[in-house]
């Protein structure tokens, strides 16, 4: 699972749900609101036993641009390919 930008604003306790899942989180660092929210939500997956990867990326907003090599990569390993 991949969240541009990615965070969860309800139950923390409901994220078990997707300890099994890969889970990358992205947000840009100059969206500070989705910083903050972002790093709470890796937080909760981390206590549930997710596997999650939350990376901020520099000298970007709301709207995220992606090398799609590096995403396809991702998406790649995270179904055993």
């Amino acid at each position: 699972m991949v969240g541009l930008p990615g965070a969860y604003f309800g139950e923390p306790g409901r994220l078990a749900a997707l300890s099994d899942i890969p889970i990358w989180l992205l947000v840009g660092e100059a969206d500070s609101t989705w910083v903050e929210a972002g790093a709470a939500t890796a937080e909760a997956l981390g206590e549930v036993g997710a596997d999650v990867t939350f990376d901020v990326l520099s000298e970007q907003a709301h709207v995220l641009f992606l090398n799609p090599v590096e995403l396809m990569d991702w998406i790649d390993g995270a179904l055993g390919r």
